[in-house]
């Protein structure tokens, strides 16, 4: 009975560390071509690839400028957060053409459910390395409609299940105002939020930071109202079933 388990075991291990390696193999063997750059961000001609090697996206290309902003659109599952991960460095699976981007301390990607550390709230809104004492920690709080909680910022608690879907929404985009990425890399950021916050979020990074290059996704309805929270802004738009 033991020998018969341990054998499937074995052969369960050997068929995964045998996946692991072909997905290794894919990764190293399809890298796009990566240039640091200062300002914007360029993809040209550029391809994802799923784990088990087949296209997912094919021809891309984008060139944005400081200050512009991009909204990426398509059906569910047609590698709109994929484009996302391989302009953040974050996509393991695979992928050609050319890349420019900036460092990726420059680059601050905002999931749908962002990630709080242990400790106090203080610790949760300066994650990872903003300084805990920032200047405009208090003015950026009361921006993000998160005023009321400036008294508990050095309260301990389990802020992660403390807070809200949509308060944790709005501490990313906290963090965002602090570090000045020059690329915001937003995927479905804004999801658990009503419209009226969505809108002064969206107006708060353009105007406190107006020569960062924001990058965003959604459901449709979102796409459909980014383009009027700043209409005076670079706004464009790219439509993945097109680019395939």
């Amino acid at each position: 009975m033991f020998y018969n388990k341990f054998t499937a075991y074995r052969a369960r291990l050997e068929r995964l560390y045998g996946f692991l390696l072909s997905t290794e193999e894919q990764h190293s063997a399809r890298q796009p071509e990566i240039s640091e750059v200062s300002d914007g961000i360029a993809l040209e001609n550029v391809a994802l690839f799923r784990h088990n090697g087949e296209v997912l996206l094919d021809g891309i290309n984008i060139n944005l400028k400081s200050g512009d902003s991009l909204l990426i659109r398509g059906p569910s599952g047609c590698g709109k957060t994929s484009l996302l991960r391989v302009l953040a460095g974050l996509w393991p699976f695979g992928s050609n053409g050319k890349v420019s981007r900036p460092p990726h301390q420059d680059i601050l990607f905002l999931p749908q459910r962002p990630y709080t550390a242990q400790g106090s709230l203080r610790d949760a809104v300066c994650y990872p390395d903003i300084d805990k004492q920032h200047p405009e920690l208090i003015e950026a709080m009361n921006t993000c409609r998160l005023g009321y909680l400036v008294d508990k910022l050095d309260k301990t608690d389990d802020w992660q299940h403390k807070l809200s879907p949509g308060e944790l929404q709005r501490v990313a985009f906290v963090r965002a105002l602090l570090s000045k990425p020059k690329v915001i890399l937003l995927d479905e950021a804004t999801a658990a939020l009503d419209e009226p916050t969505e809108a002064m979020l969206y107006r708060a990074l353009k105007q406190k930071l107006p020569d960062s290059i924001i990058i965003s996704i959604g459901h449709p309805q979102h796409a459909q109202r980014v383009p009027q929270y700043a209409p005076r802004c670079r706004q464009r738009c790219l439509r993945l079933n097109d680019a395939v």
